[in-house]
């Protein structure tokens, strides 16, 4: 594995691992039972829900399989051919970060809207 794969996957893993931690710190504000919004309007209306156990894990699931299937694609040669001069050695790093980045903040901002609600009744 070349080190900027590498160094993609440990960043890969430490999002994964980070949105995994944020999801057990809001479960365990929200009470017993609670169904967190998923969705909401444009007037701020919640359009959909679901149980909590299941709402904590929807960002860091996608997160998953958008890291597998990139990481797929990289294996497969699709996305980068590392013996080609076509593309900077920092090409998978620099990805990584964003993509993690996206889904990180992405994951904080709904559970911390889903548990603002929840607090408010």
């Amino acid at each position: 594995m070349a080190s900027n794969t590498l160094t993609a996957f440990i960043i890969y893993a430490f999002a994964i691992f980070f949105m995994l931690v944020v999801s057990a710190i809001a479960f365990a504000k929200v009470p017993k039972g609670f169904r967190l919004p998923m969705q909401w309007g444009f007037g701020g209306q919640v359009n959909w829900s679901a149980p909590a156990k299941w709402a904590v894990l929807i960002i860091p699931a996608l997160a998953v399989l958008t890291v597998g299937a990139l990481g797929l694609a990289g294996a497969l040669g699709l996305l980068l051919d590392e013996n080609s001069n076509s593309a900077p050695a920092l090409v998978h790093t620099l990805a990584a970060l964003i993509i993690s980045v996206t889904f990180i903040l992405i994951h904080i901002g709904h559970l911390y809207f889903a548990v603002r609600h929840v607090r408010k009744g």
